[in-house]
């Protein structure tokens, strides 16, 4: 027998795992990703430069008023408030206030990015710790505060697609190689650099320069993954082109965007030499 079919028989036999809902462990995740994202990102950059009065310490401390309140909805719940209630509260804190106040606490403090508070590396773990709080405080807020009562039934089981472990692992690293390149094009690239060199090179827009550049990276990463490395992945389906006509027009539009991309550089290097004269 082979082994996927032998895993799958006794994975059908196992007893299904329950569904939890949402408790003390889901808050305690998102509390200390949030934790961590507000240290990252606000309060080592005002530690670096320096608080300018109360106030600043007032603002930084803001964000933790609603991930603790939010936190607190998905642990012990809110006393007097429905179990919808309590989870509109967790939503609302966690996935919007929570972001919102943090944003507002790093505008605040705009002098940052002339010391070069965050740097490439900052950037990239506030990003990926943005990445991170943002994954898990969705999953915990997609789940109900309190279970329904209700019963589960096994289904029959199926031949699972055989796949070899050579090339699962090929897929694994091509996905996290392109979203590595798209992390990197996206937030470390337009940050390389001192100030300085780019207010030379671009004048009062520099701060415009680096954000069109952030935007460039993460738009071709985004449809670097969207389409082409995640269709190219998976099984085809029925009615689809056949294989050679989808990788026809699969590599004709490859090759267009990369003549974009390069009629594009070309433009902003011109661009660029231009301004510095």
């Amino acid at each position: 027998m082979p082994r996927y079919a032998a895993r799958a028989m006794k994975s059908a036999a196992a007893t299904p795992r329950s569904f939890r809902a949402a408790g003390s462990t889901e808050a305690l995740r998102a509390a200390a990703l949030g934790a961590n994202l507000w240290a990252v990102a606000l309060l080592l950059p005002v530690l670096h430069g320096g608080a300018r009065g109360a106030l600043d310490a007032v603002i930084v401390l803001l964000p933790l008023v609603p991930l603790a309140i939010g936190a607190r909805a998905l642990a012990a719940g809110v006393p007097r408030l429905s179990p919808v209630a309590q989870r509109g509260l967790a939503v609302s804190t966690l996935l919007f206030a929570f972001p919102i106040t943090l944003a507002g606490a790093i505008a605040s403090r705009a002098d940052l990015a002339d010391r070069d508070a965050w740097g490439p590396l900052g950037l990239l773990v506030a990003s990926i710790s943005l990445l991170a709080y943002g994954a898990v405080s969705a999953e915990a807020c997609g789940r109900p505060v309190v279970l329904r009562t209700s019963s589960a039934q096994g289904l029959a089981t199926a031949q699972p697609a055989s796949e070899p472990p050579l090339r699962r692992w090929l897929r694994r690293a091509t996905l996290g190689g392109v979203t590595g390149g798209a992390l990197l094009a996206a937030v470390v690239a337009p940050a390389i650099g001192a100030r300085a060199t780019l207010v030379r090179t671009w004048g009062e827009s520099a701060d415009e320069a680096t954000v069109l550049a952030s935007i460039v990276g993460a738009a071709a990463g985004s449809i670097g993954l969207a389409a082409f490395v995640g269709p190219r992945l998976r099984a085809p389906r029925a009615g689809e082109l056949p294989s050679a006509s989808r990788r026809a027009v699969r590599v004709s539009v490859a090759m267009l965007l990369a003549a974009v991309a390069l009629v594009a550089f070309f433009l902003l290097r011109a661009w660029e030499r231009t301004v510095a004269t």
